[in-house]
């Protein structure tokens, strides 16, 4: 390797290892504009007094720290007495939302676990933005909030969100996210499949103030063993949660009660979206989306073209989620023929967006 873009952090490995001894394997403290790139972080163990019982993998509090093309894996912060766990990989701090956010670009995050909240991070207080990146198979131990993430506030791009599961207890809340401490969340191409919990098997909202948009976002299989398959309003005594959900999927998920949306409390505006069983809200649809493969592959079955994630193929079917979007919204960003108009789902204005039958622009004069 002679230049710095020919190097392969997959194959080669640089590992900073925590031992299972350190409480973070890194500490950021109003560290401005620093770089982490290419690494792999694994093995810290936070479990000691305030504030190293949060945050295994890295503590961030302040600054503007940039973490690209990482792998946090089997980090933990497994406190079991009063203050617990939380955020084994991960643990976002400060209060001062003017401050310049942190930015995760291409990173994964997997097999970390916490003790309370958040398996993989707790974001507390600030506004980090999350691209490309994918949360699998974190989970909390013992106390109920967020398998993958418990947090306040957060912007998530293209990320997805697979097989994080809460504790065996029956409180458990937000297979893959519990959005509380009262502030604002923002989804945006997401997909959640394969997420457990008890209330809220991907996503549970809670806590007065919080509002949770989830824009272009597909979910399958994910599962809750008491309400909300898919999204858990929850019932804290307050009106005043809000969630969003526009262009989204949400198929084949599970629940007693509520498989798809479980409002228990606060309200839940959905447009535009293809629920399963039914929701009301404007230009809702309520039939089968046609994953390639349902709980595996999102993308949407198209007659015309359909992204396997190495080129493009045609199916037998075509999904009725094509075209179906907000007319108002972009949709440049979809390859044509894309009919002019957004599709729902996780790849609705992107380049792996399925594409239609309706070619852009065509006029044929006949004479």
């Amino acid at each position: 390797m002679t230049t710095f873009a020919e190097r392969n952090p997959t194959t080669n490995l640089t590992i900073l290892d925590g031992s299972n001894i350190n409480y973070h394997v890194l500490r950021s403290v109003n560290a401005r504009y620093g770089v982490l790139d290419g690494f792999t972080v694994q093995r810290g163990y936070a479990n000691g007094a305030n504030p190293d019982m949060y945050g295994g993998g890295i503590w961030i509090n302040g600054g503007l720290p940039q973490i690209y093309n990482c792998v946090f894996t089997n980090n933990a912060a497994p406190r079991s007495t009063s203050p617990y766990g939380r955020g084994g990989a991960f643990y976002v701090l400060g209060m001062n939302v003017v401050d310049p956010v942190s930015t995760f670009s291409n990173c994964l995050f997997t097999l970390n676990t916490a003790t309370e909240a958040g398996g993989a991070g707790c974001l507390n207080g600030r506004f980090p933005v999350f691209t490309k990146c994918v949360f699998r198979g974190n989970r909390t131990t013992t106390y109920p909030y967020g398998g993958a993430l418990y947090m306040q506030f957060g912007t998530f791009r293209n990320c997805e969100f697979i097989a994080n599961g809460t504790s065996s207890s029956p409180a458990t809340q937000g297979g893959a996210i519990c959005a509380g401490f009262g502030q604002e969340g923002e989804f945006y191409n997401c997909t959640f499949r394969s997420n457990l919990a008890a209330y809220g098997g991907a996503v549970l909202v809670y806590h007065a103030g919080q509002v949770v948009r989830l824009n272009n976002c597909s979910f399958s299989q994910n599962s809750a063993a008491t309400q909300g398959g898919a999204i858990h309003m929850y019932s804290d005594g307050t009106t005043s949660i809000v969630a969003y959900v526009k262009n989204a999927i949400l198929w084949g998920d599970s629940a007693p009660t509520g498989p798809e949306i479980y409002l228990g409390v606060g309200s839940i505006d959905v447009s535009y979206s293809d629920v399963q069983g039914g929701y009301a809200g404007t230009s809702n649809l309520n039939v089968n989306p046609l994953y390639a493969a349902p709980g595996n592959d999102l993308h949407l079955q198209s007659r015309f073209g359909r992204w396997t994630g190495i080129t493009w193929t045609r199916d037998t079917n075509h999904s009725p989620c094509i075209d179906a979007g907000n007319p108002l919204d972009d949709y440049t960003g979809e390859f044509k023929p894309n009919g002019r108009r957004i599709d729902m789902g996780a790849y609705g204005n992107t380049a792996e967006a399925s594409k239609s039958g309706l070619l852009d622009g065509l006029v044929i004069f006949v004479r």
